[in-house]
């Protein structure tokens, strides 16, 4: 025990006998919701032998949404007066959790859909090369 009050100085030890006698009430509220993830659409324009291919990309954002409610209040009643009180506290910012987690991911996203698009360009010019060699082929006497 000396260990942890020579590391932690400025904390208040209480003794454990102490701490038999009193109580603890831990009030859990769950409210608020967690943002919304929607695609922001963008429009790139690539230069191609028929002029201008447009690729339309999709990047995620979240939208976060409102609380209603700022803080929980919890009283504890003895008779006409309120021998204990308190207000809840966040815990946990979602909204926070969530963005930080896209934006740890968003250069593997970006790069995700910009292949997707370029795969799809490719495809697209590759069905044309085939359907023009299959209708210049078709038309030899």
């Amino acid at each position: 025990m000396d260990e942890y009050r020579k590391l932690f100085p400025a904390t208040v030890w209480t003794p454990y006998r102490q701490l038999r006698q009193s109580s603890q009430v831990v009030f859990v509220s769950l409210n608020g919701l967690s943002p919304i993830k929607e695609d922001v659409f963008v429009t790139v324009p690539l230069p191609d032998h028929q002029g201008v291919y447009p690729f339309r990309l999709a990047f995620p954002r979240f939208v976060p949404r409102p609380v209603d409610l700022a803080y929980a209040e919890v009283q504890i009643p003895d008779g006409s007066r309120v021998v204990a009180s308190g207000r809840t506290a966040r815990v946990e910012d979602v909204t926070a959790i969530a963005r930080k987690n896209l934006d740890d991911r968003i250069a593997r996203i970006s790069a995700k859909a910009i292949a997707r698009a370029l795969a799809k360009y490719a495809a697209a010019e590759a069905a044309q090369r085939a359907a023009k060699k299959s209708k210049n082929e078709g038309s030899r006497p």
